[in-house]
Protein backbone atom coordinates (compact mmCIF):
# COMPACT_ATOMS: atom_id res chain seq x y z
CA UNK A 1 0.00 0.00 0.00
CA UNK A 2 1.23 3.49 -0.83
CA UNK A 3 2.06 5.84 2.02
CA UNK A 4 -0.57 8.29 0.78
CA UNK A 5 -3.30 5.77 1.57
CA UNK A 6 -1.67 4.28 4.69
CA UNK A 7 -1.38 7.61 6.50
CA UNK A 8 -5.17 8.03 6.34
CA UNK A 9 -5.76 4.52 7.65
CA UNK A 10 -3.58 5.49 10.60
CA UNK A 11 -5.46 8.77 11.06
CA UNK A 12 -8.92 7.15 10.97
CA UNK A 13 -7.78 4.50 13.45
CA UNK A 14 -6.41 7.17 15.80
CA UNK A 15 -9.73 9.03 15.61
CA UNK A 16 -11.70 5.92 16.71
CA UNK A 17 -14.95 7.43 15.50
CA UNK A 18 -16.17 4.87 12.97
CA UNK A 19 -16.94 1.25 13.76
CA UNK A 20 -14.88 -0.96 11.52
CA UNK A 21 -17.52 -2.53 9.33
CA UNK A 22 -19.34 0.80 9.02
CA UNK A 23 -16.06 2.43 8.04
CA UNK A 24 -15.57 0.03 5.12
CA UNK A 25 -19.12 0.74 3.96
CA UNK A 26 -18.67 4.54 4.09
CA UNK A 27 -15.23 4.28 2.46
CA UNK A 28 -16.79 2.89 -0.72
CA UNK A 29 -18.50 6.22 -1.38
CA UNK A 30 -15.15 7.96 -1.94
CA UNK A 31 -12.45 7.60 -4.59
CA UNK A 32 -9.74 7.57 -1.94
CA UNK A 33 -9.23 7.77 1.82
CA UNK A 34 -7.83 11.27 1.29
CA UNK A 35 -11.21 12.30 -0.18
CA UNK A 36 -12.98 10.67 2.76
CA UNK A 37 -10.74 12.43 5.29
CA UNK A 38 -11.24 15.86 3.71
CA UNK A 39 -14.92 15.44 2.83
CA UNK A 40 -17.50 18.15 3.43
CA UNK A 41 -20.52 17.67 5.66
CA UNK A 42 -22.77 17.08 2.64
CA UNK A 43 -20.37 14.52 1.16
CA UNK A 44 -20.25 12.69 4.48
CA UNK A 45 -24.02 12.52 4.84
CA UNK A 46 -24.29 11.41 1.20
CA UNK A 47 -22.06 8.49 2.28
CA UNK A 48 -24.81 7.49 4.76
CA UNK A 49 -22.98 8.93 7.79
CA UNK A 50 -25.36 10.38 10.39
CA UNK A 51 -25.43 14.13 10.97
CA UNK A 52 -24.04 13.75 14.49
CA UNK A 53 -21.11 11.55 13.45
CA UNK A 54 -20.38 13.83 10.48
CA UNK A 55 -20.24 16.88 12.76
CA UNK A 56 -18.02 15.04 15.25
CA UNK A 57 -15.69 13.94 12.48
CA UNK A 58 -15.31 17.44 11.03
CA UNK A 59 -14.73 18.93 14.49
CA UNK A 60 -12.10 16.40 15.61
CA UNK A 61 -10.13 15.48 12.48
CA UNK A 62 -8.15 18.72 12.75
CA UNK A 63 -6.57 17.37 15.96
CA UNK A 64 -4.86 14.55 14.03
CA UNK A 65 -2.09 14.94 11.48
CA UNK A 66 -2.00 11.97 9.07
CA UNK A 67 1.58 12.77 8.04
CA UNK A 68 2.71 12.71 11.65
CA UNK A 69 1.01 9.36 12.26
CA UNK A 70 2.95 7.90 9.33
CA UNK A 71 6.18 9.40 10.66
CA UNK A 72 5.55 7.76 14.04
CA UNK A 73 5.07 4.38 12.35
CA UNK A 74 8.48 4.53 10.73
CA UNK A 75 10.25 6.33 13.57
CA UNK A 76 9.38 3.55 16.01
CA UNK A 77 9.88 0.76 13.46
CA UNK A 78 6.32 -0.59 13.71
CA UNK A 79 4.37 -2.66 11.19
CA UNK A 80 0.64 -2.62 10.65
CA UNK A 81 -2.15 -4.99 9.58
CA UNK A 82 -5.18 -3.37 7.96
CA UNK A 83 -8.69 -4.74 8.37
CA UNK A 84 -9.37 -5.12 4.66
CA UNK A 85 -6.14 -6.99 3.94
CA UNK A 86 -6.00 -10.80 3.66
CA UNK A 87 -3.30 -11.13 6.36
CA UNK A 88 -5.55 -9.60 9.03
CA UNK A 89 -6.37 -12.40 11.55
CA UNK A 90 -9.50 -14.18 10.32
CA UNK A 91 -10.88 -15.02 13.79
CA UNK A 92 -10.56 -11.38 14.85
CA UNK A 93 -12.62 -10.29 11.83
CA UNK A 94 -15.53 -12.30 13.22
CA UNK A 95 -15.98 -10.28 16.43
CA UNK A 96 -18.44 -7.39 16.65
CA UNK A 97 -15.83 -4.63 16.99
CA UNK A 98 -12.51 -5.59 15.40
CA UNK A 99 -9.95 -2.77 15.23
CA UNK A 100 -9.44 -0.97 11.94
CA UNK A 101 -5.81 -1.91 12.13
CA UNK A 102 -3.28 -3.65 14.36
CA UNK A 103 0.19 -2.38 15.10
CA UNK A 104 2.66 -5.20 15.54
CA UNK A 105 6.29 -6.13 16.09
CA UNK A 106 7.42 -9.67 15.40
CA UNK A 107 6.18 -12.65 13.42
CA UNK A 108 2.72 -11.91 11.99
CA UNK A 109 2.45 -15.40 10.48
CA UNK A 110 1.64 -16.97 13.85
CA UNK A 111 -1.62 -14.99 13.95
CA UNK A 112 -2.95 -17.48 11.39
CA UNK A 113 -2.07 -20.53 13.47
CA UNK A 114 -4.07 -22.09 16.30
CA UNK A 115 -4.07 -19.53 19.11
CA UNK A 116 -5.29 -20.13 22.66
CA UNK A 117 -5.68 -17.48 25.36
CA UNK A 118 -4.45 -18.07 28.91
CA UNK A 119 -5.16 -15.32 31.43
CA UNK A 120 -5.54 -14.79 35.16
CA UNK A 121 -5.00 -12.63 38.19
CA UNK A 122 -2.08 -10.26 38.70
CA UNK A 123 -1.70 -11.34 42.34
CA UNK A 124 -1.51 -15.11 42.11
CA UNK A 125 -1.14 -17.81 44.75
CA UNK A 126 1.48 -20.56 44.70
CA UNK A 127 -1.31 -22.85 43.47
CA UNK A 128 -2.12 -20.46 40.62
CA UNK A 129 1.52 -20.23 39.61
CA UNK A 130 1.95 -23.99 39.62
CA UNK A 131 -1.10 -24.79 37.50
CA UNK A 132 -0.35 -21.95 35.06
CA UNK A 133 3.19 -23.23 34.56
CA UNK A 134 1.99 -26.79 34.05
CA UNK A 135 -0.94 -26.03 31.73
CA UNK A 136 0.97 -23.50 29.64
CA UNK A 137 3.73 -26.07 29.18
CA UNK A 138 1.18 -28.67 28.03
CA UNK A 139 -0.47 -26.18 25.67
CA UNK A 140 2.95 -25.45 24.17
CA UNK A 141 3.71 -29.16 23.92
CA UNK A 142 0.58 -29.54 21.81
CA UNK A 143 1.54 -26.70 19.45
CA UNK A 144 -1.20 -24.30 20.49
CA UNK A 145 0.22 -20.77 20.62
CA UNK A 146 -0.59 -19.03 23.92
CA UNK A 147 -2.10 -15.53 23.83
CA UNK A 148 -2.04 -13.23 26.86
CA UNK A 149 -1.80 -9.58 27.84
CA UNK A 150 1.79 -9.06 29.12
CA UNK A 151 0.34 -7.94 32.48
CA UNK A 152 2.02 -8.75 35.76
CA UNK A 153 1.05 -12.06 37.33
CA UNK A 154 -0.45 -14.94 35.35
CA UNK A 155 0.12 -13.25 31.96
CA UNK A 156 3.83 -12.94 32.70
CA UNK A 157 4.05 -16.62 33.67
CA UNK A 158 2.38 -17.61 30.38
CA UNK A 159 4.71 -15.54 28.19
CA UNK A 160 7.83 -16.45 30.18
CA UNK A 161 7.06 -20.17 29.89
CA UNK A 162 6.89 -19.79 26.11
CA UNK A 163 10.16 -17.85 26.00
CA UNK A 164 11.84 -20.48 28.18
CA UNK A 165 10.75 -23.10 25.65
CA UNK A 166 11.85 -20.95 22.68
CA UNK A 167 8.22 -21.10 21.57
CA UNK A 168 6.20 -18.23 20.06
CA UNK A 169 3.54 -16.39 22.02
CA UNK A 170 1.20 -13.47 21.30
CA UNK A 171 1.19 -10.50 23.69
CA UNK A 172 -1.71 -8.06 23.29
CA UNK A 173 -1.06 -4.65 24.83
CA UNK A 174 -3.38 -1.86 25.96
CA UNK A 175 -0.89 0.83 24.93
CA UNK A 176 1.58 1.65 22.19
CA UNK A 177 4.16 -1.03 21.38
CA UNK A 178 7.12 1.30 20.81
CA UNK A 179 10.05 0.82 23.17
CA UNK A 180 9.23 3.95 25.16
CA UNK A 181 5.62 3.01 25.90
CA UNK A 182 5.47 -0.76 26.48
CA UNK A 183 3.61 -1.37 29.75
CA UNK A 184 4.25 -2.60 32.37
CA UNK A 185 7.83 -1.34 32.19
CA UNK A 186 9.01 -4.29 34.27
CA UNK A 187 8.03 -6.54 31.33
CA UNK A 188 9.89 -4.52 28.69
CA UNK A 189 12.66 -7.12 28.48
CA UNK A 190 10.12 -9.94 28.29
CA UNK A 191 8.46 -8.17 25.33
CA UNK A 192 11.81 -8.09 23.54
CA UNK A 193 12.35 -11.79 24.27
CA UNK A 194 8.92 -12.61 22.85
CA UNK A 195 9.87 -10.92 19.57
CA UNK A 196 13.28 -12.66 19.48
CA UNK A 197 11.60 -16.06 19.98
CA UNK A 198 9.47 -15.73 16.83
CA UNK A 199 6.48 -14.36 18.75
CA UNK A 200 4.62 -11.08 18.32
CA UNK A 201 3.43 -8.11 20.33
CA UNK A 202 0.35 -6.31 19.01
CA UNK A 203 -1.92 -3.40 19.87
CA UNK A 204 -4.68 -1.32 18.33
CA UNK A 205 -3.06 1.78 19.86
CA UNK A 206 -0.49 3.85 18.00
CA UNK A 207 3.04 4.67 19.17
CA UNK A 208 3.34 6.80 22.30
CA UNK A 209 -0.21 5.95 23.44
CA UNK A 210 -0.01 5.51 27.21
CA UNK A 211 -1.70 2.63 29.04
CA UNK A 212 -5.00 4.08 30.26
CA UNK A 213 -7.50 2.27 32.46
CA UNK A 214 -10.21 2.00 29.80
CA UNK A 215 -7.76 0.51 27.30
CA UNK A 216 -7.53 -2.80 29.14
CA UNK A 217 -11.13 -4.04 28.73
CA UNK A 218 -10.80 -3.13 25.03
CA UNK A 219 -7.49 -5.02 24.92
CA UNK A 220 -9.17 -8.06 26.49
CA UNK A 221 -11.67 -8.38 23.62
CA UNK A 222 -8.69 -8.82 21.28
CA UNK A 223 -7.09 -11.51 23.44
CA UNK A 224 -10.26 -13.60 23.27
CA UNK A 225 -11.06 -12.56 19.69
CA UNK A 226 -7.77 -13.89 18.35
CA UNK A 227 -8.17 -17.23 20.11
CA UNK A 228 -10.01 -20.52 19.68
CA UNK A 229 -10.76 -20.45 23.40
CA UNK A 230 -9.84 -18.72 26.65
CA UNK A 231 -8.54 -20.40 29.80
CA UNK A 232 -8.66 -18.60 33.15
CA UNK A 233 -6.24 -20.37 35.49
CA UNK A 234 -6.79 -18.26 38.62
CA UNK A 235 -8.89 -15.14 39.20
CA UNK A 236 -10.60 -13.21 41.94
CA UNK A 237 -14.27 -12.32 41.64
CA UNK A 238 -13.55 -8.89 40.07
CA UNK A 239 -10.44 -9.83 38.10
CA UNK A 240 -9.93 -8.34 34.65
CA UNK A 241 -9.39 -11.89 33.41
CA UNK A 242 -13.13 -12.45 33.83
CA UNK A 243 -13.76 -9.61 31.37
CA UNK A 244 -11.74 -11.58 28.82
CA UNK A 245 -13.86 -14.66 29.56
CA UNK A 246 -17.08 -12.70 29.08
CA UNK A 247 -15.83 -11.33 25.77
CA UNK A 248 -15.04 -14.90 24.70
CA UNK A 249 -18.64 -15.91 25.43
CA UNK A 250 -19.98 -12.96 23.43
CA UNK A 251 -17.70 -13.94 20.55
CA UNK A 252 -19.00 -17.52 20.63
CA UNK A 253 -15.62 -18.89 21.72
CA UNK A 254 -15.02 -21.60 24.32
CA UNK A 255 -14.33 -20.57 27.92
CA UNK A 256 -12.30 -22.77 30.26
CA UNK A 257 -11.48 -22.41 33.94
CA UNK A 258 -9.35 -24.24 36.48
CA UNK A 259 -11.14 -25.03 39.75
CA UNK A 260 -9.37 -23.84 42.88
CA UNK A 261 -9.56 -24.13 46.67
CA UNK A 262 -12.78 -22.64 48.05
CA UNK A 263 -10.73 -21.17 50.90
CA UNK A 264 -8.74 -18.92 48.54
CA UNK A 265 -10.22 -15.67 47.20
CA UNK A 266 -7.93 -16.01 44.17
CA UNK A 267 -10.13 -18.91 43.01
CA UNK A 268 -13.52 -17.23 43.53
CA UNK A 269 -13.67 -15.99 39.95
CA UNK A 270 -12.71 -19.28 38.29
CA UNK A 271 -15.00 -21.34 40.52
CA UNK A 272 -17.88 -19.03 39.65
CA UNK A 273 -17.09 -19.29 35.93
CA UNK A 274 -17.44 -23.05 36.21
CA UNK A 275 -20.81 -22.62 37.96
CA UNK A 276 -21.91 -20.44 35.04
CA UNK A 277 -20.96 -23.10 32.49
CA UNK A 278 -17.25 -22.70 31.73
CA UNK A 279 -15.49 -25.95 30.90
CA UNK A 280 -13.58 -27.37 33.85
CA UNK A 281 -9.89 -27.95 33.14
CA UNK A 282 -7.70 -30.27 35.15
CA UNK A 283 -5.52 -31.49 32.26
CA UNK A 284 -4.71 -30.20 28.79
CA UNK A 285 -6.81 -33.05 27.37
CA UNK A 286 -9.93 -31.23 28.59
CA UNK A 287 -9.01 -28.34 26.30
CA UNK A 288 -8.06 -30.49 23.32
CA UNK A 289 -11.27 -32.54 23.55
CA UNK A 290 -13.51 -29.47 23.72
CA UNK A 291 -11.75 -27.82 20.78
CA UNK A 292 -11.75 -31.13 18.91
CA UNK A 293 -7.99 -31.05 18.48
CA UNK A 294 -5.83 -34.18 18.44
CA UNK A 295 -3.24 -34.51 21.15
CA UNK A 296 0.08 -33.85 19.42
CA UNK A 297 2.13 -35.66 22.03
CA UNK A 298 0.48 -38.76 23.42
CA UNK A 299 3.15 -39.46 26.01
CA UNK A 300 4.98 -36.51 27.47
CA UNK A 301 8.65 -37.09 28.15
CA UNK A 302 9.82 -36.23 31.64
CA UNK A 303 13.04 -34.27 31.63
CA UNK A 304 16.01 -36.04 33.19
CA UNK A 305 16.95 -33.90 36.14
CA UNK A 306 20.56 -34.88 36.73
CA UNK A 307 22.08 -33.53 39.93
CA UNK A 308 25.58 -32.03 39.90
CA UNK A 309 26.36 -33.08 43.45
CA UNK A 310 25.16 -35.36 46.25
CA UNK A 311 23.74 -32.28 47.99
CA UNK A 312 21.55 -31.47 44.97
CA UNK A 313 20.46 -35.12 44.70
CA UNK A 314 19.32 -35.09 48.32
CA UNK A 315 17.07 -32.06 47.68
CA UNK A 316 15.78 -33.22 44.28
CA UNK A 317 14.70 -36.50 45.85
CA UNK A 318 12.32 -34.53 48.06
CA UNK A 319 10.65 -32.73 45.15
CA UNK A 320 7.96 -33.76 42.67
CA UNK A 321 5.24 -32.08 40.62
CA UNK A 322 3.42 -31.43 43.91
CA UNK A 323 4.17 -28.19 45.76
CA UNK A 324 6.38 -28.53 48.85
CA UNK A 325 7.31 -25.86 51.41
CA UNK A 326 10.98 -25.22 52.19
CA UNK A 327 10.38 -26.18 55.84
CA UNK A 328 9.31 -29.67 54.76
CA UNK A 329 12.40 -30.05 52.56
CA UNK A 330 14.74 -28.87 55.32
CA UNK A 331 13.12 -31.22 57.82
CA UNK A 332 13.40 -34.23 55.48
CA UNK A 333 17.05 -33.44 54.62
CA UNK A 334 17.91 -32.59 58.23
CA UNK A 335 19.54 -29.34 57.09
CA UNK A 336 19.05 -25.68 58.01
CA UNK A 337 16.57 -23.57 56.05
CA UNK A 338 19.42 -21.21 55.10
CA UNK A 339 21.36 -24.09 53.54
CA UNK A 340 18.32 -25.49 51.71
CA UNK A 341 17.38 -22.04 50.43
CA UNK A 342 20.86 -21.58 48.93
CA UNK A 343 20.72 -24.97 47.22
CA UNK A 344 17.22 -24.32 45.88
CA UNK A 345 18.34 -20.98 44.45
CA UNK A 346 21.12 -22.73 42.53
CA UNK A 347 18.72 -25.40 41.27
CA UNK A 348 16.26 -22.72 40.15
CA UNK A 349 19.03 -20.91 38.24
CA UNK A 350 19.88 -24.21 36.53
CA UNK A 351 16.25 -24.63 35.49
CA UNK A 352 15.67 -27.75 37.59
CA UNK A 353 13.08 -26.51 40.06
CA UNK A 354 10.15 -24.07 39.99
CA UNK A 355 9.89 -21.44 42.70
CA UNK A 356 6.13 -20.99 43.15
CA UNK A 357 6.50 -18.16 45.67
CA UNK A 358 5.80 -18.14 49.40
CA UNK A 359 8.71 -20.61 49.81
CA UNK A 360 6.96 -23.39 47.86
CA UNK A 361 8.83 -25.41 45.22
CA UNK A 362 8.22 -28.15 42.65
CA UNK A 363 10.42 -30.23 40.39
CA UNK A 364 10.61 -28.83 36.87
CA UNK A 365 9.51 -31.50 34.40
Amino acid sequence: MQNQELKYWLAFAKLSLFRNKHFLFHKNFFDSLADFWNASFDALTDAKITDQVAHNFINTRSTINPEQELEYLYKYNLDVLLFDEPNYPSLLKEISSPPLLLFYRGNKEILHQQLFAIVGTRKFSSYGKQITLQLTQKVVDNNLIPVSGLALGIDTIVHQTCVNNHFPTVAVLGCGIDDNTIYPRSNYRLAQEIIKNNGIIISEYSAQTEALKHHFPARNRLISGLSLGTLVTEARQKSGALITAHFALEQNREVFAVPGPITQSTSDGTNNLIKLGAKTVTTVQDILDELNLPQKIAIQKTRNVVPDSPEELEILNQLSSESKHINQIALACKKSITYINAQLLLLEMKGRVHNLGNMHFTLKT
